[in-house]
Order: C-alpha cells, then structure tokens, then sequence
C-alpha cells in the first residue's frame, strides 16, 4: 500500500492513489486492518487524519512488565478539553493561549497482537481448539483481559484470515492437493473424486494405507458409514436402510449378504406401528433364532392380534424379512453384529473433532486427527491386553486362564465370565499348558 520510490513524480503519483484508496475506507475497513509494528500504524493513520482534515497525536498506551506495548491510542490533537483551572485564573500576568483542545472525538486505538501470540492462537485453532477457549487461555497465561492486547473479534478475525489464506485458490482445490500430498509419505495411500460440469466437486472417497490394510484382515463383516474395498468382497454388510446403500451393495457386492440394523428397525416399528406392546413383540421376530415355519405362524398370529393385516409397512417388512430377521440368517457369520451401533460410537468420538464450519480441507485434517487418536486408543488396549494379565474372579480359574491366553481382557474374556459365574462356584480345575496346542484345563472335583 505504502510504496515509495526515489523518483519525486513517482512519489507523488503514489501518494495520490494512496490518498485515493484511503478515502474510499470505511470504518469496519480500518477495523480489519493489520499493521507490523506500531509505527507503520501510527503512519497510516497520520496519513488518514491529513486526509480528513485534521492532525494526530499520540494519547495512552498500556505496556506489559517487559515495556512492550499492549495497545496504543492515537486521537485529534484537538481532542480533550483545556482544564477550568486555567480558563479562569485572576491572576494571570499573560494572556491565555488559544483553545485548541475542543472536544474532537476522532482516535484510533491499536492493540498488539505479537507474531507468538498468533503462533500460539493458530496451533490451538488448527487443532480444533474454538476462538471463545483460546482467548480464554490467552487471558489466563496473561493475568487479565486488559494484558491480553487484543479483544476476541480480533482474534476471529486473524484466525478467519488465516483460514482463508490456506483456501485461496478454493476450498476444494486445497483439500484435494492436501490429499496428493498425503501419497508422498503413505504408499497405499487412495483417494478418488470427480466434478461436475461446471468444474465443481461433486464427489471424494479416500483412505489411508492402515484402513485398506484393516479391511483386508477385518473385512468379512462391514457396519456401514463407510469402507474401502480391495480385491475381496465382505460377506456380511450391516447397514441403517438406507436405500442407495442397499441398491449400492446389490450392484457392487452381489455376493454379500446384507443385513439392515436390528436397533433402526425396532425403531421404526414404534414410529410406523404405534403400539409399544406390538414393538416388544416385534423384537421377537429380529432376534431370535427361530424355526422359517414357526416364523410365518408366529408373524401371522401378530398381525391379527393388533389388526395390521392391511398396514403397507408390515408388508414390506415381511418381504424383506430375510434381510432383518436373525431367523434367516442362523448360516451366516455376522461377528457378533447386528447393529449399526458401533458406527454411530465413532460418529459419536468423531464429533469431538469436527464442527459445523470445517471448511472441507479443514474437516480432512480433524478427521485425520480422529483417526489417530482412535488408533492410539486401540494401541493402548492392544498393550495392556499383551502385557497384562487379567484377575481371576471366578470359582474356576483354571478356565480362566487359559481363556485369558486367547481372548482380550477387556473384550470377549467378559462375556466368557458370565458364563462361569453361572457354572458350579466349587468346581476345582487343573491349567495344563501344551507345547505347540492351545492350553487345556483338567477338572479335578465337582460338586
């Protein structure tokens, strides 16, 4: 803005359009404004004043223990008013100055926000930190708002620059060269996209090399929000529904089997069918493991029990019963997986890192950050689970301790000691340990 040259008509061209631009500013302009030191803020607004008509002069500044500068005010020379005690002094031997402190109410005040605040605030920001709680933090380290040196509208204001600095060249442009970028220190590393015509996007699938890797040992049962598929289909897909998603496995995974979420169903029997006894009922019909003959007795007797023989909803539920029904799945392998539930945990952990705002560049990097955390957490349970060794609570420990060998604590080990507790509390058993096999366990006396 502030160029200068050594050639005195350049200077004065320059100087011209300076004036120009400055006044065509309005008062939220000069509000958003940045200065690199407070100099070259003084300057600007020295050249605004001469622009209006008047002239400036530099009033309070606050300053931290260190001297340096927290906020500056620079006002009109003719701001403030001449004190009474010399408009009326009787004794005076000399005639009064002129009066040129009026009143004038045109300042300016400019508050420090120093390049390690701003490194600070931006890294907090990255990190999903919100504005409100960076100030906070901010006024904390600082002893007080009033040592701060910059309101929370400033903050916002850097952060959303900065934001927007990093999304120049167009939000999309910059999420899809951040993904490039990640193919550079991930191998395996995918993503695809496509535009419309206009040039927009219009769609993007990525994952990561340790998410194709999963699916690879993990990928026989799939809860859907999302997967990646590579050289192998699942052979079971749990999903809430969805419509496209169902018509999407028929089309891409024809050999799999495609159940829809036992919770969403049960759901949607009390919102279609509004009876809380039909829905208890009804649950019957998602879980147990029932005879296909005893099934269509049993639903027969239900619909003419409460009268829904005609009810377009029960229909269709009956025509697709083979996709909800544990009845017709008894030969299938769903992991123990009924539910999209476990997906809707994740949702849940996601959340903390994403918000409604996230540009979309924004909202790759938080999921990342999710993503690790979440990976760090499984890291942590995979340690304890190989180095530490469980308490034994029940009457047989023997059982339990060989279970402990091949089960995770915190995991199928639990389920195992339900069971048990409801076994014989005196039976006394052996651990017989075998090279080369799984640990077997001796029972010694029963009672």
């Amino acid at each position: 803005m502030f160029e200068t040259g050594n050639d005195s008509q350049k200077n004065s061209d320059v100087e011209v359009k300076v004036m120009k631009r400055i006044t065509e500013l309005s008062a939220d302009d000069i509000r958003g404004m940045d200065f690199s030191s407070e100099e070259e803020a003084c300057e600007f607004y020295s050249k605004y004043a001469r622009i209006r008509g008047f002239s400036p002069r530099k009033d309070d500044v606050y300053k931290h223990d260190d001297g340096k500068i927290i906020s500056r005010q620079v006002v009109c020379n003719r701001a403030g008013q001449r004190h009474q005690k010399h408009m009326h002094n009787s004794g005076r031997r000399k005639q009064p100055k002129p009066i040129t402190r009026v009143g004038c109410l045109a300042r300016i005040r400019f508050r420090c926000f120093s390049s390690r605040d701003k490194a600070q605030a931006e890294g907090m920001n990255l990190f999903g930190v919100r504005t409100r709680n960076i100030m906070e933090v901010m006024m904390g380290q600082k002893g007080g708002a009033e040592s701060v040196g910059f309101t929370g509208k400033d903050l916002a204001n850097h952060l959303d620059k900065q934001k927007r600095k990093r999304v120049k060249d167009g939000d999309a442009v910059a999420a899809l060269s951040y993904l490039q970028g990640k193919l550079d220190s991930d191998p395996l590393f995918f993503f695809k996209y496509n535009k419309s015509e206009q040039g927009n996007l219009l769609n993007l699938l990525w994952c990561d090399g340790t998410s194709r890797m999963d699916y690879n040992v993990f990928g026989d049962v799939v809860a859907f929000d999302s997967t990646y598929k590579k050289n192998k289909h699942p052979k079971v897909a749990v999903t809430d529904g969805d419509l496209a998603m169902k018509e999407a496995i028929r089309v891409v995974w024809p050999n799999t089997t495609h159940r829809q979420c036992a919770w969403h169903i049960h759901q949607n029997a009390l919102k279609n069918i509004r009876n809380l006894d039909f829905a208890n009922e009804f649950k019957l019909f998602v879980y147990a493991n029932l005879n296909p003959d005893k099934f269509g007795e049993k639903w027969d007797k239900l619909v003419e029990k409460y009268g829904i023989a005609n009810n377009p909803w029960i229909d269709t539920m009956y025509e697709t019963r083979a996709s909800w029904a544990s009845t017709f799945m008894q030969d299938k392998f769903f992991a123990g997986i009924r539910t999209t539930s476990l997906c809707e945990g994740i949702n849940s952990f996601i959340k903390n890192y994403l918000h409604c705002k996230c540009s979309l560049l924004d909202f790759l990097f938080n999921f990342e950050r999710a993503m690790k955390k979440y990976r760090h957490n499984e890291l942590e349970s995979d340690f304890k689970s190989s180095y530490g060794e469980p308490v034994m609570t029940t009457a047989l420990s023997g059982i339990e301790y060989g279970a402990a060998k091949i089960l995770t604590i915190h995991g199928l080990i639990r389920c195992m000691r339900q069971e048990l507790l409801g076994q014989a509390p005196s039976c006394k058993t052996n651990f017989l340990p075998v090279l080369g096999r799984h640990p077997y366990v001796k029972v010694l006396t029963h009672s």
